[in-house]
């Protein structure tokens, strides 16, 4: 069961930054505050579709929101955020080779395979996320992080008092 794990989390790594760059140079005067790998898709044993790529920024929710708890339901909302990149509509998708191998052997190591990769994925976030701050690309206090719909990776990419601050409905539950 060989796969280039490595190679993986380097392709999503430098997917996020090139696209968070990007991001910044379209949008100098934004404040850029997250970027989040989300709507995953996998089908146990068999399909697993790339992430998307969501980008937003403090201006951009201050416009979008009419309230504070339009606020408080929009920024953490990735689907919402104005700025995305969908790695499969531009050819750039990294988990086609995930899938296939996920799949391989009649898919018997399925949730293995799809476990690494969720664990990979979020080792990824922290990687851009360094990538980015180190590079002075963004603010110290950017996250770029994995929003799966129930907010089980968060845990893997944030510290407990980044999980408390931005994300304090999780400790309530």
């Amino acid at each position: 069961m060989s796969f280039d794990w490595v190679g993986l989390k380097s392709e999503i790594t430098r997917q996020v930054v090139d696209f968070v760059r990007a991001t910044r140079a379209a949008h100098p005067d934004e404040r850029l505050y997250a970027a989040a790998l989300h709507a995953f898709y996998a089908e146990t044993g068999g399909q697993i579709l790339s992430p998307l790529v969501g980008v937003a920024s403090e201006e951009w929710l201050a416009q979008a929101a009419r309230t504070p708890a339009d606020a408080a339901d929009l920024r953490w909302s990735a689907a919402d955020w104005p700025r995305q990149l969908d790695p499969t509509a531009t050819g750039t998708a990294w988990v086609a080779p995930v899938a296939a191998h996920a799949c391989a052997a009649h898919g018997a190591h399925w949730d293995e395979v799809h476990d690494r990769y969720l664990h990979h994925t979020s080792r990824a976030c922290v990687r851009a996320r360094a990538a980015l701050v180190t590079a002075g690309d963004v603010p110290a206090d950017f996250l770029v992080i994995p929003l799966d719909e129930e907010f089980a990776l968060l845990p893997t990419t944030l510290t407990p008092t980044e999980l408390a601050h931005h994300f304090p409905f999780l400790l309530d539950a």
